[in-house]
């Protein structure tokens, strides 16, 4: 099943994949491309589907996310089994991530890391709650900087919206605050 990945021009990431409700086992058999954002909390369908929508440019994937019908939410949708989200590429020009040394000498890779899509999970209540899929503690909920030299990890939340325009020497007054991550630690980035 192909699954694209896009950025809209707010900066939201969007997943779109086609679905067809003959496999889902309901009705006869119909098939749309299916449009969620990056929180799993907007989702769109398109019935009306181009031939070529896996080829299309970042920029046509959002043109018929916008013609696309805003489907009715009961809270978050996960993606098609065995599909898992891939945030978006960044766009042209767009820096990702840093290397800098902190006053020691040591070698830092810094990045961006924002936990993605939301599932229903169960809290052994009848109610059903969203959180991330990815787990991850309340303070990290909406992203953190994550930093990696050769012998240690370390976050840093929540993430400056200015980080890429720091000095090394400020980049390493945010890495002295920012907590360790364990070796185990995955979501560390």
């Amino acid at each position: 099943m192909a699954l694209r990945t896009f950025l809209a021009p707010d900066g939201t990431s969007w997943s779109v994949w086609r679905v067809e409700s003959g496999k889902l086992g309901r009705g006869p058999r119909r098939a749309w491309l299916a449009f969620v954002d990056e929180r799993a909390m907007e989702r769109r369908r398109l019935f009306d589907i181009p031939p070529d929508w896996e080829s299309l440019s970042p920029d046509a994937l959002d043109r018929l996310r916008r013609r696309a019908v805003a489907v009715g939410a009961r809270g978050p949708v996960a993606l098609p089994e065995g599909v898992e989200f891939h945030a978006a590429p960044p766009r042209r020009g767009e820096l990702t991530s840093r290397v800098f040394r902190d006053p020691s000498g040591v070698e830092w890779h810094v990045w961006e890391v924002h936990p993605s899509l939301a599932e229903p999970r169960s809290t052994g209540e009848r109610r059903r709650t969203v959180e991330p899929r990815t787990l991850v503690s309340e303070h990290l909920r909406r992203g953190w900087l994550a930093f990696r030299s050769d012998t240690e990890r370390r976050r840093y939340a929540p993430i400056p919206s200015y980080w890429m325009e720091l000095s090394d020497r400020e980049l390493s007054e945010l890495l002295a605050d920012a907590e360790r991550s364990g070796d185990n630690d995955r979501a560390a980035g």
